[in-house]
């Protein structure tokens, strides 16, 4: 055997039993140990300073950030203590007192999230009770604003507004952490129950769908107020032209049947508009021309009522003159016939047995008597 092949025999043996002696020496054994007692003392106090309660699936991803902190931070010191690197045989002591690391950090699995368990279980229930309270008050909102529609566009966005405002105030109040902090425990919520992120997207639907719908009723209530308006116009104008039919009438007559008519109309209009006058005024304003609004339409018939009293006062008038020349020829005609016969008969009785005398002062007293008759009727019919 040639002394190159020995002295490499000899070198090897040597480099075997450094590594041997290097794996089982206590001085690395002592070592190692301090080094594992002190990282698992870090991990235990690193534990110990979370005081949030967490979800487990978040506690358990914070131990794990900080057990694989702990094990790089090992290989670290057992390089810097032992001046070496660990082989790849597993009894090393470097290994072994590295898995023994691990086990007890494995056995450290579990506290952060168990150190609040039951706090993140009433939580998470807490959670739950809220989102399923905001998502009954966004169910009472739909319904109560779809049965007020059609609204003003600025009092629909007013309503949603305010609605929101009011179920964060909902949420800040009753979940401990207020909306800042139930985004943590609305991870497990019972089906049918959505997120706060989700329930925020489901409010922007609901408020989407309601304004869509309120822009449909506006159009319809637009179609309404104009079918409405056009057929009060109408029977308005039906009212003038069949009172003035009639005229004369007496002002009384007139006034009362203009009042029970106006009033049929009025009725009509608050009876046939969902909402009543109130909310016709708010869809009347964009009629075609020769369609006037409600309120044009009361400025109508208030002229109207005032031409129809007019004219039914001249009708008046002009009956009564007719009447008064009618009567006084009448009367006229009556008594000249009175008194060309006043010769011969008074009531049927003849004046043939009365002396001259008694018939001249009957005659003149008769003459008196219709001439003072006469101006009566002329005062009465000329007053």
């Amino acid at each position: 055997m040639s002394g190159f092949i020995k002295t490499l025999k000899r070198k090897g043996k040597e480099a075997a039993e450094d590594v041997s002696e290097a794996l089982t020496s206590p001085f690395e054994v002592k070592e190692l140990e301090e080094i594992n007692k002190d990282l698992l003392k870090e991990a235990d106090e690193q534990i110990a300073s979370h005081n949030t309660p967490l979800q487990k699936e978040e506690a358990t991803a914070i131990e794990q950030g900080i057990f694989n902190a702990i094990l790089e931070k090992y290989d670290r010191k057992a390089h810097k203590k032992l001046k070496r690197n660990a082989s790849s045989d597993n009894n090393d002591n470097i290994n072994v007192y590295k898995r023994k690391l691990q086990r007890g950090l494995d056995s450290r699995a579990g506290k952060i999230y168990g150190k609040f368990a039951n706090e993140v279980t009433a939580l998470n229930d807490a959670a739950a009770n809220t989102l399923r309270s905001v998502v009954e008050t966004l169910a009472e909102f739909d319904n109560f604003a779809k049965s007020r529609l059609p609204l003003l566009v600025e009092d629909l966005d007013r309503d949603i507004a305010s609605t929101f405002a009011s179920i964060t105030d909902q949420v800040q109040n009753s979940f401990p952490g207020g909306v800042a902090g139930i985004d943590a425990y609305d991870d497990h919520l019972p089906d049918g129950i959505p997120s706060w992120v989700n329930f925020q997207a489901q409010f922007e639907a609901t408020a989407t769908a309601l304004r869509e719908l309120n822009t449909v009723r506006i159009q319809e209530s637009r179609a309404k107020a104009l079918e409405i308006l056009t057929e009060a116009q109408n029977r308005v104008r039906n009212l003038e032209s069949s009172l003035t039919a009639r005229f004369p009438l007496l002002p009384a007559t007139l006034n009362n049947d203009l009042d029970n008519s106006l009033a049929e109309i009025n009725n009509y209009v608050e009876s046939s508009f969902p909402g009543g006058l109130e909310k016709l005024d708010l869809y009347d304003d964009d009629l075609p021309e020769g369609i006037p609004s409600w309120a044009n339409l009361l400025v109508v018939v208030g002229d109207i009522s005032g031409n129809l009293v007019s004219a039914n006062n001249a009708a008046i008038a002009a009956d009564l003159q007719a009447k008064k020349a009618t009567t006084y020829n009448n009367f006229v005609a009556a008594v000249d016939a009175l008194l060309a016969s006043s010769n011969e008969s008074v009531d049927g009785l003849s004046l043939d047995y009365l002396t001259e005398e008694e018939r001249v002062n009957f005659q003149n007293s008769l003459k008196e008597q219709t001439k003072q008759a006469q101006q009566s009727v002329v005062n009465v019919l000329t007053l």
